[in-house]
């Protein structure tokens, strides 16, 4: 049956019997100003926020009187289309099955006479050998990937299972030459990044960084006539600064 996009008079006036029959309180019913005014908005004649919307329950019975488009619901409700999609979905929500299935991906290696296309998978695994500390969600999209394809491709494609295992295994012994700053968001060099506790795990933001919030520290502890006391980043003995001046922040004079 086609659905119906534009309830006529006599429909509606069927609508509105079976509302009242069911004592459903909302605009449509009560109302005579529906259309003059917003939804969210009190009517400046009753002085009272109507519901244009009927519950669930008594939407979905409507529906099944009438099979009709949310565009058409909405023109008689007085509200917008988009919240007649989402009163409708509730009641029937929307089930969506995923792309990439076995079955799809066997589909797939068919279409390509039997064998995986290797070009985006190789370009993936150099990206992760050359990039280890980024989201391996990042990097399959750089390369053109779906998520789901890939984890196909490692449960099904032996050679690019070992090759994964391989390079992540081998992130976990070697030091990364270059870490991402947190708070620059760049990639620097691990030697300029402090090193944290016994295990000596690299911080999260830089050495540069770190200073650069301590001088801001200071600046914000400043006097009226620009001397802060602060400790040595050496030995923590105590020493001024003048802020006014360019003078070293971080040192004693014994240790600049």
């Amino acid at each position: 049956m086609k659905k119906i996009k534009n309830f006529d008079d006599l429909q509606i006036q069927d609508i509105k019997s079976f509302l009242k029959t069911n004592n459903v309180n909302i605009a449509l019913i009560n109302c005579q100003h529906i259309g003059t005014y917003h939804s969210k908005m009190k009517c400046p004649e009753c002085n009272k926020r109507w519901k244009r919307l009927p519950d669930t329950n008594t939407f979905k019975e409507l529906t099944t009187l009438f099979e009709a488009t949310d565009s058409a619901w909405s023109i008689i409700f007085g509200t917008d289309r988009s919240s007649v999609t989402r009163l409708r979905e509730s009641i029937n929500p929307k089930t969506k099955t995923p792309l990439w299935s076995q079955d799809r991906y066997e589909i797939e290696i068919e279409s390509n006479n039997g064998f995986i296309d290797r070009k985006p998978i190789e370009d993936f695994l150099q990206l992760l050998q050359k990039y280890p500390s980024s989201k391996t969600e990042t990097l399959l999209k750089i390369a053109g990937l779906n998520n789901e394809y890939f984890k196909l491709v490692l449960e099904n494609d032996k050679e690019t299972n070992d090759k994964f295992d391989t390079i992540n295994n081998l992130q976990k012994t070697i030091t990364n030459e270059y870490l991402f700053c947190s708070s620059c968001k760049i990639r620097k060099k691990n030697e300029r990044f402090k090193k944290i506790g016994a295990n000596k795990i690299s911080a999260k933001v830089c050495k540069t960084c770190i200073n650069e919030r301590d001088r801001k520290k200071l600046l914000s502890e400043s006097n009226q006539n620009n001397i802060v006391v602060y400790p040595c980043k050496k030995c923590g003995k105590k020493f001024e600064v003048n802020l006014s001046q360019d003078e070293d922040y971080l040192h004693c004079g014994e240790h600049k």
